[in-house]
C-alpha cells in the first residue's frame, strides 16, 4: 500500500516539473515579434505573403468553460476547412498577428469550421502563434489590446459595466475565471481593476469592471491556477489527491 506521505512526494513532484516546463516556454514567447517572410512565391501555398514584414501582438486567451474545455486551436486542411488541432490554456499569452494592411486589425479569414456531423459552419478566425507553433482561433477567445496581464477570479463574483455601481449593468462570473486585466482605478474608496473576459455576444474579449479584492494577478497566482485547472481535467483521480493538489496550491500562493 502506498502511503499518504509518498503520494504527496510525487504531487510535489509532478506539480513542479509542471511549474517549471510552463514558465520555460512562457519565457521563450516574445510580446513582440517581427519575421520577414522572404520564400519564393511559386514555393509556397498561396495564402502566405512574401517579402512582407510580419508583426506579432501578445494577447491572453480567455476561453474556457466548466466541462474542462480550453480555447480550441485549429489547423487549415488542404481543402481551406478548419480542424481542431490543439488547446490553449486560459490565462495563458498568445501572439496574434496584424494584419498586413493595418497594426490596429488582425489578420482575419473567413472559413468553415467543420462540425461532428461534416457541415462546416462559416466563421472569422484569427491567425495565432502558440509555443511557436502556428494556428487559427476565434476572436472572441482572446483579448484584443496589447500590454494587459492575466488574472484570476477568487471567488464568485460580479463583472459592472461601469464603475458607478447604481447605473451598472452586472454579468456574474465564478471562481477560477481568467481575465485580462488593464489597469486598477479607485472610485469611492473601491478598487477595481478593468478588464476583458470571454464574451460570445462581442468579437473580442468584453470590457468591465471587477473589484480588485476579487482577483489575483501575480504570476504565480495565475500559473497556480492553470496548473489547478489541468489536475481537474484529469480523469480518476482519487478525491484526496485533488485534495492535496488543492491544499498544495494554496501553499504555493502563500509563499
Amino acid at each position: 500500500m502506498i502511503k499518504r506521505n509518498s503520494v504527496r512526494d510525487v504531487i510535489v513532484s509532478g506539480m513542479l516539473i509542471l511549474m517549471t516546463a510552463t514558465m520555460l516556454a512562457g519565457c521563450n514567447k516574445k510580446k513582440t515579434v517581427e519575421t520577414v517572410v522572404t520564400e519564393n512565391k511559386e514555393s509556397v501555398s498561396s495564402n502566405s505573403i512574401t517579402n512582407k514584414t510580419r508583426i506579432l501582438q501578445s494577447q491572453i486567451v480567455l476561453y474556457g468553460d466548466n466541462e474542462g474545455h480550453n480555447t480550441p486551436l485549429y489547423k487549415e486542411d488542404s481543402n481551406g476547412n478548419m480542424i481542431l488541432a490543439a488547446e490553449a490554456i486560459p490565462g495563458d499569452e498568445i501572439d496574434v498577428y496584424e494584419s498586413l494592411e493595418s497594426s490596429l486589425e488582425f489578420e482575419v479569414r473567413n472559413a468553415a469550421r467543420l462540425l461532428s456531423n461534416g457541415n462546416g459552419e462559416m466563421l472569422d478566425f484569427v491567425h495565432v502563434r502558440y509555443y511557436d507553433k502556428e494556428y487559427w482561433t476565434l476572436p472572441v477567445y482572446i483579448t484584443n489590446l496589447e500590454d494587459l496581464k492575466a488574472a484570476v477570479v477568487t471567488e464568485d463574483t460580479l463583472i459592472y459595466s461601469s464603475t458607478d455601481l447604481d447605473k451598472a449593468k452586472t454579468y456574474e462570473v465564478e471562481k477560477g475565471t481568467f481575465v485580462a486585466g488593464d489597469r486598477y482605478k479607485t472610485v469611492e474608496g473601491i478598487s477595481y481593476m478593468c478588464v476583458f473576459y470571454y464574451d460570445w455576444t462581442t468579437p473580442y474579449g468584453k470590457k468591465g469592471y471587477i473589484k480588485k479584492d476579487m482577483l489575483k494577478d501575480q504570476k504565480k497566482d495565475v500559473l497556480a491556477a492553470q496548473v489547478e485547472r489541468k489536475f481537474a481535467q484529469t480523469k480518476n483521480l482519487d478525491s484526496f489527491v485533488r485534495d492535496e493538489v488543492t491544499e498544495l496550491l494554496q501553499d504555493y500562493t502563500e509563499l
